[in-house]
């Protein structure tokens, strides 16, 4: 092997892992403890999680199986069976999934919008949002 490909390997490496934590850190700057976790089952919004507080807002109600406020977890629809999502330090993970390898639970916990929580086998995508304002304003001002 040559220098010049020893270094382009080293090179490529360091531009690599520089990318990684670039990334990370990225995803930490733009975390919401604010924001609301928009669950969506099959492109429909079923559910809006309130991260800071323990407010929720049902949209689909046959979607929304139960809700747990005593460890506030909410059971949902998903295609191969119930998906149960957990709130819990101003974030949300997938607690109970069915799915050939459970990638949904694997995820972990999130509150960066740069983070969606995917479920593909399930068809439920969790993604956050900053918070809805509810005004009486028109869209456009004169």
């Amino acid at each position: 092997m040559k220098l010049a490909d020893s270094l382009l390997i080293v090179f490529l490496s360091i531009i690599s892992v520089a990318s990684l934590f670039g990334v990370q850190a990225l995803q930490r700057s733009s975390a919401d403890a604010n924001g609301v976790a928009s669950v969506y089952y099959q492109n429909t919004l079923i559910l809006d999680i309130a991260l800071g507080s323990d407010d929720y807002t049902i949209h689909t109600p046959e979607h929304v199986l139960e809700i747990n406020r005593t460890d506030d977890t909410f059971k949902v629809t998903g295609t191969l069976g119930p998906v149960t999502i957990q709130r819990a330090n101003q974030m949300v993970r997938v607690i109970e999934q069915t799915s050939p390898e459970n990638i949904c639970e694997l995820q972990g916990a999130t509150n960066s919008p740069l983070k969606p929580l995917t479920c593909l086998p399930n068809e439920l995508v969790v993604s956050i949002e900053r918070a809805r304002q509810d005004t009486d304003e028109d869209a456009i001002l004169s």
